[in-house]
């Protein structure tokens, strides 16, 4: 299942966001899988969320960050009603942590268990995460629901 897109700036170094043991943005991979993960609650629903794309763009003194993830299911016996409410419920939950500020939150606290960054660079993550938070710029686009309202019962 296509689980959606993540957009937000950082005031940290492209080169510094890809830095860290395995390369090119393993760390801010696992980072932004972990987040996203406990945001969507997705081993309660019974799947796993895989990166698909990660890209990072700098603009002036900044780093754009957008990440699209997937989620492949555990169970390969689901019926079509079932997918379509658990698409419903992860596009439910993503939106929450997006509007709440729990998924700044929970990419904070992935941050903080990182041991593969400096402290000093995960500290500036954290700082700059958080202030993400409090200005509400974690904007989550879901790509299978798209053009698509949901009905909500009167």
């Amino acid at each position: 299942l296509e689980g959606g897109e993540l957009k937000f700036t950082l005031g940290i170094s492209k080169k510094e966001l890809e830095s860290g043991e395995g390369g090119y943005c393993t760390v801010l991979r696992r980072i932004l899988l972990r987040g996203i993960s406990k945001a969507i609650q997705s081993d309660d629903l019974g799947y796993e969320v895989r990166i698909a794309r990660l890209s990072i763009a700098e603009v002036d003194d900044t780093s754009q960050v957008s990440v699209q993830f997937n989620l492949f299911g555990k169970h390969r016996n689901k019926q079509y009603n079932d997918l379509h409410r658990d698409i419903k419920t992860i596009n439910r939950a993503l939106s929450q942590a997006v509007d709440s500020g729990e998924m700044s939150l929970l990419i904070a606290a992935s941050t903080s268990e990182e041991t593969a960054w400096s402290a000093n660079l995960r500290n500036r993550m954290l700082e700059e995460i958080l202030f993400e938070a409090d200005g509400s710029e974690f904007p989550v686009i879901p790509d299978d629901m798209e053009g698509e309202e949901e009905e909500e019962e009167e």
